[in-house]
C-alpha cells in the first residue's frame, strides 16, 4: 500500500508543479513564482482550520525581511530573484545542503517539489488558486470533485500514509477529521460491479474508500499479492482462513473479498 501511495504522491508532485508553473511562470518572479504569496489563497473557509493558521509559515512563504549576513554571498547581482530565494527560511538551507538543489542558482519548481514530504505537498496544493487546482484534479482523475472534496481526498491519503509509515496496524486505521460536504455520498454511491451495497457500509472513511480513491489516479493491482499470500497459506484450515480474511477486510471497510479482488484487478 505504501508503494501505491508513493506512486500517487509522485504523480501529484509532477502534475501540481507543471500546472502551477504553467499558470504563473510569466509573472514578475518567473521561475520563483512559487515563492510569491500573491499566487496562493489562504482558505479561511475550509474544514481544515489549520490551513489558515499556518499560511504565513507555509514552506514556500516562510520568509525573513532581509537576507541574513551568512547568506549574502549567495545573492547574485545578475540574478535578482536570488534575494527572495534566500529570504526563505527553508529553501536557503536546502540550497546549500541538499544535493538536489545545489546545482541550481534559481531552482525551478519541478526540482524543488521533490524535497517536499506529503504533508508539505498537501499544503502546497491546498493553498493554490482554484483554477490551478481544477487542472490538477482533472489530471489526477478527480474532475467531478470540488476543490474541497479533492483536498479531503488528499488528507485521507496523507493520514493513511502516515499510519503505514509509522508501522501502525493497517486494520486499525481511523480517519478522524471532518470531510467536505457530499464527499461521503460520492464514496457510498451505488456501484453495480460490486457485491456489497455501499450505502450500507459504516459512515466512517475506510481503507476500502481510500483504495478506491487511489485507483482513480494510480494502479492498485499490487494489493492482489497480499490477498494471494493469505489464500495460499498452508497454516490455516480453509474455513478458518475465510473467517480470518473476512474479519480483516471488514476492519478495512468492506468484508467482501470479491469486491477487493475486483478493485485490485482493474
Amino acid at each position: 500500500m505504501l508503494r501505491i501511495i508513493a506512486d500517487f504522491e509522485i504523480k501529484l508532485k509532477s502534475v501540481s508543479s507543471y500546472y502551477f508553473t504553467q499558470a504563473f511562470a510569466s509573472t514578475q518572479y518567473g521561475t520563483l513564482a512559487y515563492l510569491d504569496e500573491n499566487n496562493y489563497v489562504k482558505r479561511t473557509e475550509y474544514l481544515d482550520c489549520q490551513l489558515a493558521d499556518h499560511f504565513e509559515n507555509f514552506f514556500f512563504l516562510d520568509n525573513t525581511r532581509n537576507v541574513s549576513p551568512q547568506f549574502q554571498a549567495y545573492v547574485k547581482p545578475e540574478q535578482p530573484l536570488t534575494d527572495i530565494l534566500y529570504r526563505n527560511k527553508n529553501l536557503r538551507k536546502e540550497m546549500i545542503a541538499n544535493s538536489l538543489l545545489v546545482p541550481y542558482q534559481v531552482p525551478p519548481l519541478w526540482v524543488v517539489v521533490k524535497i517536499l514530504d506529503f504533508g508539505k505537498l498537501y499544503h502546497f496544493v491546498a493553498y493554490m488558486k482554484d483554477n490551478v487546482i481544477a487542472k490538477i484534479r482533472k489530471e489526477m482523475g478527480f474532475e467531478n470533485y470540488t476543490t474541497y472534496e479533492f483536498l479531503s481526498v488528499l488528507q485521507m491519503v496523507l493520514a493513511l500514509r502516515n499510519t503505514l509509515a509509522h508501522f501502525q496496524m493497517v486494520n486499525k486505521f481511523s480517519f478522524q477529521k471532518p470531510i467536505a460536504q457530499n464527499l461521503l455520498s460520492k464514496l457510498r454511491a451505488h456501484d453495480s460491479r460490486l457485491v456489497t451495497d455501499l450505502t450500507q457500509l459504516p459512515l466512517e472513511v475506510s481503507i476500502f474508500d481510500i483504495t478506491r480513491l487511489l485507483n482513480k489516479s494510480v494502479e492498485v493491482s499490487s494489493l492482489n499479492q497480499a490477498f494471494q499470500v493469505v489464500e495460499i497459506s498452508p497454516y490455516l484450515p480453509k474455513q478458518e482462513k475465510n473467517v480470518l480474511v473476512r474479519n480483516l477486510l471488514t476492519s478495512m471497510g468492506n468484508g467482501e473479498p470479491s469486491d477487493w479482488k475486483f478493485l485490485t484487478s482493474n
